[in-house]
């Protein structure tokens, strides 16, 4: 749906859907896929969430579905996904 959202709240890397599925990704470039996973720490997820909420106010349509977070672990020409790596505190 949309690839580097800005908000005030941040900015959002990539907002995906499945049918009635929403995900939000964050893309990380590193040396190896667990220092890409590991990079998203808690200051991350809740700067995405926020920038999440906001693109869910200006698209109230694609707010009745689930949400979800992803990280795209980028290596060189390799991409690891972790699905659903974290869940919003709300």
């Amino acid at each position: 749906i949309a690839r580097r959202f800005q908000t005030r709240a941040g900015e959002i890397d990539l907002v995906l859907r499945k049918g009635r599925l929403l995900v939000f990704a964050e893309v990380k470039a590193r040396q190896s896929a667990d220092e890409a996973v590991f990079a998203v720490d808690e200051r991350t997820r809740r700067r995405i969430e926020r920038a999440g909420d906001a693109f869910l106010a200006g698209k109230p349509e694609l707010a009745t579905g689930a949400v979800r977070y992803d990280i795209v672990a980028v290596v060189g020409w390799r991409v690891r996904i972790v699905t659903d790596a974290w869940r919003a505190e709300r």
